[in-house]
């Protein structure tokens, strides 16, 4: 493998028949664990063909023994990619088990009778895929995360919302989006003042994979890539025309993974807007920024007990 000739990417994949890390091992005594000489040698094949595992956590191969105390899975079938993290931002990649029509297991369960198969494997396969990433640096009307727990706009939406001002329960849904969108856009006239016009990690690292996209096409623009540089002149020493007219990115995927590995983008654009003393606390919490601020109302709100499809006049809603 150390004598492969070196491409602009390198996928190896297969049944490597050994595991590099314990939870993919049988046991941590397994001898399918790699270690000692060989992990040396398999680690400067990654190192030399600058691989990577895209990994996924399932094992991939099922042995049955006849003795059930011998049954053992590994993941042993991997798959490994030399793409930068550059690259990987623009065009990610995901590896996973596909679904099968048969089970593997069936190759054991059958072994000894006639209706065994000998076609069926008794691995997984495992699939890679890659998936475009669209780099949209438009304003959307999705309200940020860190509005449900902004001191500020909870006291906005109790001072400007009137709880059950109407009898019909959806009108009272629909004015308490209503208030929520007129706080946060109160509270963005607000901060939007104090705003400076520097140009952020986020704005910088978008650029720069704009650049990157446009750079890598079979016939790059190079009035869009000209504009993208005028936009932001810190990218123009990160690329150079060739005489054969490619155009050599080395420099700016280096600058883009150097963002990635010290953690300088801020993935949520609207945390700008916010100073930095009050920066908010993001976490992974799946719940919408409704529920959220629905938690900080009061909770003296009678269940909804009827739906009706149409209005009437001088009627009664029963909740």
């Amino acid at each position: 493998m150390l004598k492969f000739k070196k491409t602009d990417h390198t996928i190896l994949m297969g049944d490597f028949n050994f595991t590099e890390h314990v939870s993919d091992s049988p046991s941590p005594e397994s001898n399918i664990l790699i270690h000692g000489k060989e992990l040396k040698a398999w680690s400067k094949v990654k190192d030399t063909l600058h691989l990577s595992e895209i990994e996924q956590p399932t094992h991939t191969h099922f042995f049955i023994a006849k003795q059930t105390t011998n049954n053992r899975t590994s993941r042993i079938d991997r798959i490994y990619i030399s793409h930068s993290l550059a690259e990987l931002e623009l065009t990610p990649a995901s590896t996973y088990t596909q679904h099968l029509e048969h089970n593997p297991l069936d190759r054991h369960k059958h072994e000894h009778t006639t209706n065994y198969n000998k076609q069926t494997s008794d691995h997984l396969p495992v699939t890679l895929m890659f998936s475009k990433k669209n780099i949209n640096t438009k304003n959307t009307k999705r309200i940020p995360d860190w509005v449900a727990n902004d001191k500020q706009a909870i006291n906005l939406i109790r001072e400007k919302w009137e709880p059950n001002k109407h009898t019909d329960p959806y009108d009272n849904i629909r004015e308490f989006k209503k208030t929520i969108k007129a706080t946060y856009k109160t509270i963005r006239r607000q901060r939007s003042k104090q705003k400076t016009t520097r140009q952020t990690k986020a704005q910088e690292f978008t650029q720069a994979m704009k650049l990157l996209k446009q750079c890598t096409k079979t016939e790059p623009n190079k009035t869009t890539i000209d504009m993208i540089i005028d936009n932001s002149p810190k990218l123009q020493d990160k690329i150079m025309f060739s005489n054969d007219k490619t155009i050599d990115t080395k420099q700016l995927q280096l600058h883009i993974n150097s963002m990635i590995i010290d953690h300088e983008i801020d993935r949520d654009t609207q945390t700008e807007e916010l100073p930095e003393s009050t920066s908010p606390k993001f976490n992974n919490e799946l719940t919408t920024n409704y529920q959220r601020l629905k938690e900080k109302l009061p909770r003296q709100r009678a269940y909804l007990k009827r739906l009706r499809a149409k209005k009437h006049k001088n009627r009664q809603m029963t909740r």
